[in-house]
């Protein structure tokens, strides 16, 4: 039976969708997937190592080059990796890492076929050489000889003869003694701290650490901490780094001539639940009209040269440490703001609402009894008022408490402005009193506290002077747009 016009378009469509099919399986297995395949077979062909890096437990980096003469001794400890020639020390184990994985993973860009000569590629007498011991006692050596300025490449040389690799191999493997070394000179774990203790020339000073955002003044006296500024000690003690040992074996003279038989600070942090002890000792001395920073541990034989700036960090005042947030309220608890400045009083009411994740972004608007009530308020200003109130913090306390006379020089008696943070069922959780402006500073207290502080007046720069200053502007009705004939 002839088929129909129909039946012959279908029949021809399932013949292309079939060669479709046969070509797309042809793409995959014949010529991509062999693709991988033979990419997979050079790069195997091209690596020069056959080891992982988990399997490397030594390293011997011998670097010689005009202001670099040095071999250095590595060896797994553990997790970590530790020096054990010339020196015993530390090492440092992102540098380590990244010279063993390069060399693990290693890659030639191409062979050099038939060479005779080594000192043509500089490899008679490598500028650094890498012997590798494996954990089943096997070794590996690469020896990376001259650039090559061309293409800006390396020669370097294996087992397997000399080959091409990319230029960049030369940074990660161009290591002597102090490139590998640990150079943290005061190591200890943040969370791990539970008291600082630093006595200094002119002030000395403990604090005590529940938490990050929870520190205390014990001496010279006993009250809340600025928990930023102690986080920042504790920090530059920890991140503290040396920029070169200046002693491997300090001596008595050695103490003496770099300052450190008379400390000019001394830093002790107590560490977890055994409370141990870890103590540095830091000498700020002049040479040569110069300042320079050594440091030593009781605990390590060397003197190390530290960068000066941790002078300046250590050296606080009592009201550096003292906490100076100006008002105390839990964010997530305001349902409103509320403002009194030149006899007018109007204010925002907070709407939040729950989902499944947590909350939705609010919605503010201005609250009853305000013209313009219940109009959108601008989101992004009242989110910002109320992150400004919650982290309000005074650059120093200029009185605990002020007289009638002091409040009124101030501007505080009566204030120029009043914020208050509202709560469910309209409860003032915290209220702000805001001085006049003098200068760069405005003084500041809260209605709960005669405590007055001075504060850089830019923070409270985005108070509003009314409702207007917080109300969402209408968008303007746009015309519709005619398609040009």
């Amino acid at each position: 039976m002839a088929m129909t016009q129909r039946q012959k378009a279908l029949s021809t469509l399932a013949v292309v969708a079939s060669l479709a099919a046969a070509l797309g399986s042809y793409a995959w297995f014949g010529v991509y997937k062999r693709g991988i395949a033979e990419k997979k077979a050079t790069d195997a062909k091209n690596t020069l190592f056959g080891f992982k890096t988990a399997d490397v437990k030594k390293v011997v980096v011998k670097v010689d080059e005009p202001n670099k003469q040095a071999t250095t001794t590595i060896e797994r400890d553990g997790k970590d990796w530790k020096i054990t020639a010339p020196i015993q020390a530390r090492a440092e184990d992102l540098s380590v890492n990244a010279l063993v994985d390069k060399i693990a993973g290693l890659k030639r860009l191409r062979a050099i076929d038939g060479v005779t000569d080594l000192s043509e590629y500089g490899l008679t007498k490598p500028r650094i050489a890498i012997t590798v011991t494996l954990a089943s006692g096997g070794t590996d050596e690469l020896d990376v000889g001259d650039d090559n300025p061309y293409d800006n490449t390396l020669f370097v040389k294996t087992a397997g003869g000399v080959s091409v690799c990319e230029g960049a191999l030369k940074y990660p493997l161009d290591k002597d003694l102090f490139d590998l070394r640990d150079k943290r000179v005061f190591p200890f774990e943040d969370d791990a701290v539970s008291q600082l203790d630093v006595v200094g020339p002119k002030f000395s000073y403990s604090l005590a650490r529940k938490s990050a955002s929870d520190w205390s003044i014990l001496a010279p006296i006993q009250e809340k901490a600025d928990a930023q500024k102690a986080e920042q000690l504790s920090s530059s003690l920890r991140n503290l780094r040396a920029t070169r040992f200046a002693s491997e074996q300090a001596s008595t003279d050695d103490l003496e001539h770099f300052g450190l038989n008379h400390p000019t600070y001394t830093a002790n942090v107590t560490l977890g639940k055994d409370s141990a002890q870890k103590t540095l000792a830091i000498a700020d001395v002049k040479e040569g009209g110069v300042e320079h920073v050594y440091v030593k541990s009781p605990t390590d034989a060397w003197i190390a040269e530290v960068p000066t700036s941790i002078v300046k960090d250590l050296d606080v005042t009592t009201m550096d440490l003292r906490d100076k947030t100006v008002l105390a309220f839990a964010e997530k608890d305001a349902t409103g703001l509320s403002f009194a400045v030149g006899g007018k009083a109007f204010g925002v009411d907070r709407h939040r609402e729950a989902t499944d994740g947590g909350f939705a972004p609010d919605d503010w608007k201005i609250a009853s009894g305000c013209p313009g009530a219940g109009r959108a308020a601008k989101r992004w200003k009242c989110a910002s008022l109320l992150s400004t109130l919650q982290n309000l913090k005074g650059s120093s306390i200029v009185s605990e408490r002020a007289t009638s006379d002091e409040l009124s020089g101030w501007g505080l008696s009566p204030p120029a402005k009043t914020v208050k943070v509202l709560g469910a069922g309209g409860k003032t959780l915290a209220e702000l009193l805001v001085g006049k402006t003098d200068g760069g500073k405005i003084h500041v207290k809260s209605a709960t506290s005669p405590r007055v502080f001075e504060v850089e007046s830019y923070r409270l720069s985005q108070l509003p002077s009314d409702e207007v200053d917080l109300e969402e502007a209408p968008q303007a009705n746009k015309a519709p747009v005619t398609a040009k004939r």
